[in-house]
């Protein structure tokens, strides 16, 4: 009744993916684990697919409920998990075999608050593996201190870290506060609000080369759209990180509100007719916090083109970054990621 862990699978109209999802963890080689998918009101088959799964397997439980987003759909699945550690796994993705085994291990090695494990793009069948820049090993006492230099960015504004709670295993008990205190309104960055926190706050993190996480990109997700809304979801992560963390964290948090920023203008810059319509846009979005922190950021980025893209933004010359986003797409370092 209390595996070593708990995998918990948000669901909403993944029926497309959602058997290799579950079966990425029933054929794992370590075999103490159970499954809790979350059926967020999927309106496809998924529903009926969750069902299969539980009748069949007795390690997989299924909870069905009106349609609350992300953040509500992984509470409700951390509350009704057992397990010593929570995995979450988004229906559209998989975990690579042997996983499971090499946490474990580590687990009993280390006893840690969070294990961290590398991840794999998957894009029109290209795998493309993505890395830690922190070295493979236990992160306890004293050493602790390199991980928390590392949460949200390093000094040179790189993501070490990544954002989302998947590539990561959180012992549970300890998990939960973070996650319950996240508001319900989040559905963008929601998961970086419950991770960055809790790493912050931990006492033993592992780090593992291990790539255990196949992240697929799928162009109608959530990550791949774009909503007005977007910009208000950046500055609801950044008032609560302000909120939680120490005032070490809070040019970092300045950071992550400008890079973002400029990811959602880089969006709306393709889905809006015109300059006129774009500019109409920022000065619907542009909100105290995003304000504030677009004066306050520094560019922690060593790149010319995240250089040029901070001036701009810091001094918000819009048309300028319209012209150049024509000319050639600026990248700043703000990606998304699950891993």
């Amino acid at each position: 009744m209390n595996p070593e862990f708990s995998i918990v699978i948000p669901v909403y109209n993944a029926e497309k993916y959602l058997k290799v999802c579950v079966l990425s963890v029933e054929q794992q080689n370590f075999t103490d684990w159970e499954i809790v998918l979350v059926n967020d009101g999927s309106q496809d088959g998924s529903g009926d697919l969750c069902d299969g799964f539980a009748q069949r397997n007795p390690r997989i439980r299924v909870i069905h409920q009106s349609n609350g987003g992300s953040t509500v759909a992984r509470k409700v699945g951390s509350h009704e998990a057992h397990g010593r550690y929570l995995i979450f796994l988004d229906s559209d993705d998989y975990l690579e075999p042997g996983l499971l085994t090499k946490l474990h291990s580590l687990a009993n090695a280390y006893s840690p608050d969070v294990i961290l494990f590398q991840f794999a793009e998957i894009y029109e069948n290209v795998r493309t593996e993505y890395h830690s820049l922190l070295p493979e090993g236990g992160y306890c006492g004293e050493r602790m201190c390199q991980i928390k230099e590392c949460v949200l960015y390093n000094k040179d504004g790189e993501l070490v870290i990544q954002y989302g709670v998947c590539g990561k295993a959180f012992l549970r008990q300890k998990f939960l506060q973070y996650q319950d205190a996240v508001p319900d309104y989040l559905y963008k960055g929601e998961d970086l609000a419950a991770s960055a926190p809790m790493i912050a706050d931990a006492e033993c993190v592992v780090v593992s080369d291990f790539c255990g996480y196949a992240y697929r990109q799928n162009p109608a997700s959530l990550m791949h759209t774009f909503r007005i809304e977007d910009a208000q979801q950046i500055a609801g992560v950044a008032q609560y990180l302000r909120k939680c963390m120490s005032p070490f964290y809070q040019g970092r948090i300045d950071y992550y509100v400008l890079t973002h920023y400029f990811d959602f203008l880089d969006r709306a810059i393709s889905h809006t007719k015109g300059y006129r319509q774009f500019q109409k846009l920022i000065k619907e979005t542009m909100d105290q916090e995003i304000i504030r922190s677009l004066q306050n950021a520094k560019c922690l980025g060593k790149k010319a083109g995240e250089c040029v893209v901070y001036y701009l933004l810091h001094w918000h010359m819009w048309w300028p970054l319209w012209v150049l986003r024509h000319l050639k797409p600026p990248r700043c370092n703000s990606a998304e990621s699950k891993g």
